[in-house]
């Protein structure tokens, strides 16, 4: 597909609004995108941040104006490379790093080709998540759809011969875009940005994250046992309660009877500052496994900021959830999950379980 026919679909898409107005709307967007990222600051303090790597291609609208009225730049629209580097610090906002470069488009002076133009930039961004489709979860992890917004600046460096009246300098970027991700760390993007009055550029991205937390870790035989025996010899007898939900909605309260067994666990912390132990989260067969991920975490969070409420540190707190991976049969067997689950097994794999935390 010639240049020509990418000019011809971009054009329409340009913005034609002063760079005060473009600027005012997406700062708009971000400031309100980093406003929400504060209540899950105390979440987010309890996991590492997750970083990622990524390349795009994309078209970029080129406006360069040169020193010579009559010359032009014949092909508005060229193709452009990206590759990039960020961190998640946040359930809604991440770092980025990327170095962009174009191809070079041809100018032209009256209609007669005197040469041609390209460019390089490099930027620095943050990115504030305006819509997570699985925020209320509290995880950094950036799987399902959501909609971003960026903020950020760049540096440009021009490659032609040609004197233009721009010169290399530094740029505000602005941009609003969407996300998917799977559950693997893969996601693509696609996303609008502006780099100030010179550019326009429409990318798609495609991304891997990789998670610095890991697999949850467990205690060794050794370690418990020096543990254990440490906690005897302070006469140490800490009990853990397992906490039941009488129902699957997520925003069913910790009832009476459970807030006064944690009030007991939260004193037993409190004696204990050293002390940290795993929030581990669990769910019955009624709802899928991706639900019963999301309630079984979010179940977890409840009691984590109930204990924190009663005076325990949040990083003592380390949260896990295992949706319906760890049921618990009548009579308080573990085993593996059956066809047919009863109403009162149900009930009791609806809960968070303790366990104290391995390192």
């Amino acid at each position: 597909m010639s240049n020509s026919v990418f000019t011809n679909v971009w054009k329409p898409m340009r913005f034609t609004a002063s760079s005060l107005a473009k600027t005012s709307f997406l700062a708009v967007l971000c400031y309100i995108s980093t406003a929400t990222c504060f209540a899950d600051t105390e979440l987010a303090s309890q996991q590492k941040p997750t970083i990622y790597l990524g390349g795009s291609v994309g078209l970029i609208d080129l406006s360069t104006k040169f020193s010579v009225e009559a010359r032009k730049i014949s092909d508005n629209a060229v193709v452009s490379g990206s590759i990039l580097a960020g961190a998640d610090i946040s359930p809604r906002i991440s770092l980025e790093a990327s170095a962009t470069m174009t191809e070079k488009a041809n100018v032209t002076n009256n209609a007669a080709l005197v040469g041609d133009l390209g460019y390089r930039d490099y930027a620095v961004s943050a990115l504030g998540y305006l819509y997570r489709k699985n925020v209320s979860d509290g995880a950094i992890e950036r799987d399902g759809f959501s909609v971003f917004s960026r903020l950020g600046v760049g540096y440009k460096e021009f490659d032609s011969k040609l004197a233009s009246r721009d010169s290399d300098r530094a740029h505000l970027v602005l941009g609003l875009g969407s996300e998917y991700g799977w559950e693997n760390g893969v996601a693509t993007r696609a996303e609008v940005s502006m780099l100030d009055d010179d550019a326009n550029h429409l990318n798609f991205s495609l991304l891997k994250r990789f998670n610095l937390q890991g697999a949850p870790k467990k205690a060794s035989t050794a370690s418990l046992e020096a543990r254990n025996s440490k906690l005897w010899e302070n006469r140490l007898f800490l009990h853990l309660p397992t906490i039941y939900f009488p129902d699957n909605d997520s925003r069913s309260p910790i009832s009476l009877t459970e807030q006064q067994r944690l009030n007991e666990l939260a004193q037993q912390l409190i004696a204990n500052p050293r002390l940290e132990i795993e929030v581990r989260g669990h769910s019955d067969s009624a709802v899928s496994f991706r639900d019963g991920l999301i309630l079984s975490r979010r179940r977890a969070i409840t009691v984590s900021r109930y204990l924190q409420s009663r005076g325990v540190r949040g990083n003592r707190l380390h949260i896990r959830s295992y949706a319906s991976t760890q049921p618990v049969k009548r009579g308080g067997l573990k085993g593996a999950a059956e066809k047919g689950e009863s109403n009162s097994n149900k009930i009791s794999n609806r809960r968070v379980e303790f366990e104290i935390y391995g390192g």
